[in-house]
C-alpha cells in the first residue's frame, strides 16, 4: 500500500463530501488530486490506471452526448439547462467516485 495514494484518496473524499457546500469546485479539486496519484503508480499498474481512466472518460462522454440529445427535445429553456446542469454534476460525481474506488483497490495491490 502506498502512503501517498492513501493520503490523496483521503483528501479527495473530503472534498467530495463538501460538494453540497462548495459545489462543483469540490469535484474539480478531487479530480486533480486523483489525477496526481498517477505519479505514485509504476508499471505494470500505470497501464491499468490509464486504461481505467480512458474507460470512465469514454463512458462519461457517451452518457453526456446521449443526455444532450434527449434534453434537446425539452421545450422550456429553464428546465432544459437546469436538467442538463444537474445531470452533468451527477455524472461527474459518479466518475470521481468510481476513480476513488479504483485507486483504493489498486492501492491495496501495491507494495
Amino acid at each position: 500500500m502506498n502512503k501517498d495514494i492513501s493520503e490523496s484518496l483521503s483528501q479527495a473524499k473530503e472534498y467530495l463530501n463538501g460538494v453540497e457546500v462548495d459545489g462543483e469546485v469540490s469535484i474539480d479539486i478531487a479530480d486533480r488530486i486523483l489525477g496526481s496519484c498517477k505519479c505514485f503508480i509504476h508499471q505494470p499498474h500505470s497501464k491499468d490506471f490509464d486504461d481505467f481512466n480512458n474507460k470512465i472518460n469514454a463512458e462519461f462522454d457517451l452518457k453526456l452526448r446521449e443526455a444532450k440529445e434527449a434534453n434537446s427535445k425539452e421545450k422550456d429553456t429553464y428546465f432544459k439547462y437546469f436538467n442538463m446542469a444537474q445531470f452533468v454534476i451527477t455524472l461527474r460525481l459518479e466518475r470521481t467516485q468510481r476513480m476513488i474506488n479504483f485507486l483504493d483497490k489498486l492501492n491495496e495491490k501495491l507494495q
